[in-house]
C-alpha cells in the first residue's frame, strides 16, 4: 500500500482552491494568498477546517489519494464497520457525508482509487456511480454485420458513374479502451475523424474535406480506472476527462484541445458531413475495426438522443456504415463484371491483406495536431487518411489514377 502523506491543514485547502481558480502554482500561491486567508472571517474558514478534519480522519484510516471539495457539495470516503469476525478486508464507502445510505452508493476496495489525477488541485472526487447515460455497447462479430455492410455499398454505388463522381466518406474512430490493450474493450469514442474524397479528383486533407473531434466518454466506474490509465498511456494518449493530468502528454492535450460533450451538436455535425446534396451517404470504416466503430457510434447516438430529448430537439438519424474493403471490392466488380467469381475472390483477399498492413498510418503528416506531438500511432485522422490512400493504391491500375498530387500523401 502506498505511504500515507501528512494530511493538509485548513490553509492548504484554501490555497489549493485559490490556485485552481487563478491558475497559480501551489508554491507561489502558498505565500500569495496568506493575506486573503487572514482577512477571512471565522464562518468563511469553517469549510476549510472541515476539510482538514476529514483529511485527518482519512490519514488515520490510512486511505491514500483521496480528494476533497467544499463541505456541503463534496463526496468523501468513509470507512465501514468490519463484517463478521472483523477479519474481512477493509472496505470504504463512496457516498454523501451526511444522511442515510443512498441505494446508489457502492462498496469499493482501496485498489479502486487510482491516483491518475492532478495532485493538489482540490477539485476531484472519484465518481463511483454507474454510467446512467447508456450502457457500454459490445462490438458485434463482423459476420453479424457483413450483410449490412455489403448491402449499403451495393445500394450507394449501383453503377460505375456513382463510384467515380460521388463523394466518398471514410471514418476513423478511437475507442476509450481499444481492442488489444490487454483488457476488455470499452466502446465509447474518444476521437473521431471523417474525411471525404472523390475517386476522380483525389483527396485534399483540409478543413473543407475533414471533420475531427475529441469526445468526452462520460463517467466510468472506479474499477475501470486502472484499465483507462493503461489505455491512455499505451494506446491513444488522450486523457479521458479534464481532471486527468498525470503526465506531459496530458498537459499537452489540455493546453490546446478539449473533450466535447455536446453530444447532440457533435452528432448533428457528423451527420451533415456524411451527406451529399442533402442526402445521407455511407461512412466507410475498415473491416478490422468496423464492429468497434459501429459500437462507438451506437453509444454516441444514444447520448445525442438523450440530450435532444431534454432540449426538445429533432431526432437524429443514425449514420450508415460499411467498409473500405467492400467499397474497393465493389468498384472492381462493377468494372470487370461478375463473370469471374474466382478472380473477385482473389482480389478481395488481396484487398483485405493490403488494408491490414496500415502502411501509411505511421506518417506523422497524416496525424492530428495532438498526436503529432506524442509517441503513438493510434490516431483517428491517420486511420482515415491511411484508408483513403490505400483505396487509391488498390484502384490505381483499374481506374488509371495518378501517382502524385492529391492521390499520394505528402512526406
Amino acid at each position: 500500500m502506498p505511504k500515507t502523506s501528512k494530511p493538509k491543514n485548513a490553509y492548504s485547502f484554501y490555497v489549493t482552491e485559490r490556485c485552481s481558480e487563478t491558475k497559480t502554482s501551489y508554491s507561489q500561491g502558498f505565500s500569495k494568498f496568506s493575506e486573503e486567508w487572514d482577512r477571512l472571517g471565522p464562518d468563511a474558514k469553517k469549510v476549510y477546517f472541515a476539510m482538514a478534519e476529514d483529511a485527518r480522519e482519512l490519514s488515520s484510516s490510512r486511505i491514500p489519494n483521496a480528494k476533497y471539495q467544499k463541505a456541503g457539495e463534496r463526496t468523501t470516503w468513509r470507512q465501514t464497520q468490519p463484517q463478521g469476525n472483523g477479519n474481512s478486508p477493509e472496505k470504504i464507502l463512496l457516498g454523501p457525508t451526511a444522511g442515510t445510505k443512498n441505494p446508489e452508493q457502492r462498496d469499493l476496495t482501496v485498489q479502486d482509487m487510482i491516483p491518475d489525477v492532478a495532485h493538489g488541485i482540490g477539485e476531484f472526487v472519484l465518481d463511483g456511480e454507474h454510467n446512467n447515460r447508456g450502457e457500454d455497447v459490445p462490438a458485434p462479430a463482423y459476420e453479424d454485420i457483413e450483410v449490412a455492410c455489403v448491402t449499403a455499398i451495393d445500394t450507394e454505388y449501383p453503377e460505375q458513374r456513382n463510384i467515380l463522381v460521388q463523394k466518398v466518406v471514410v471514418i476513423g474512430c478511437v475507442p476509450l479502451v481499444p481492442v488489444g490493450c490487454g483488457a476488455t474493450p470499452i466502446n465509447r469514442p474518444v476521437e473521431i475523424s471523417l474525411k471525404s474524397f472523390h475517386l476522380t479528383t483525389g483527396f485534399s486533407n483540409d478543413v473543407k474535406h475533414s471533420f475531427h473531434a475529441f469526445i468526452d466518454p462520460g463517467p466510468v466506474t472506479p474499477d475501470k480506472q486502472l484499465v483507462l490509465t493503461d489505455a491512455r498511456k499505451n494506446c491513444h494518449k488522450i486523457p479521458y476527462a479534464a481532471f486527468i493530468k498525470g503526465d506531459s502528454d496530458c498537459k499537452r492535450f489540455h493546453e490546446g484541445f478539449r473533450l466535447r460533450k455536446d453530444y447532440y451538436d457533435l452528432y448533428k455535425e457528423m451527420s451533415s458531413f456524411v451527406q451529399t446534396n442533402h442526402r445521407p451517404i455511407v461512412a466507410l470504416g475498415s473491416m478490422e475495426d468496423i464492429a468497434t466503430t459501429w459500437a462507438c457510434l451506437e453509444w454516441l447516438h444514444y447520448q445525442a438522443t438523450e440530450d435532444g430529448k431534454k432540449e426538445q430537439r429533432p431526432s437524429l438519424k443514425q449514420l450508415t456504415l460499411s467498409t473500405v474493403d467492400d467499397y474497393v471490392g465493389h468498384a472492381m466488380s462493377v468494372l470487370i463484371g461478375h463473370h469471374s467469381d474466382s478472380l473477385l475472390a482473389e482480389e478481395f483477399e488481396r484487398i483485405r491483406k493490403t488494408f491490414s498492413l496500415c502502411r501509411y498510418r505511421r506518417q506523422r503528416s497524416l496525424q492530428c495536431l495532438f498526436h503529432k506531438q506524442v509517441d503513438t500511432e493510434m490516431c483517428a485522422d491517420a486511420m482515415a487518411c491511411e484508408r483513403i490512400y490505400t483505396v487509391f493504391d488498390l484502384l490505381r491500375d483499374y481506374y488509371s489514377l495518378p501517382t502524385n498530387g492529391p492521390f499520394t500523401p505528402r512526406d
